[in-house]
């Protein structure tokens, strides 16, 4: 519940994502949630179907660097 003055959404894009810990695995998807830490130094619980979508999101946008 949200108290008066406190936003009840954030909006956020992957580029400010440091890291996110998934806690999807073998979880009712009303249970699973991931931890996901901001370039700003925040970090922020996401629920449900959402942690589903952030973790699919990020999988796909993972890049790999080969050194040179």
């Amino acid at each position: 519940e949200a108290k008066q003055g406190e936003a009840t959404s954030t909006y956020i894009t992957v580029e400010q994502i440091v890291r996110a810990d998934f806690y999807t695995a073998g979880r009712a998807r009303n249970l699973a949630y991931a931890m996901v830490y901001m370039t700003d130094g925040n970090q922020y619980r996401v629920a449900g179907e959402q942690a589903f979508a952030l973790e699919t999101l990020l999988t796909q946008a993972q890049i790999t660097l080969t050194p040179p």
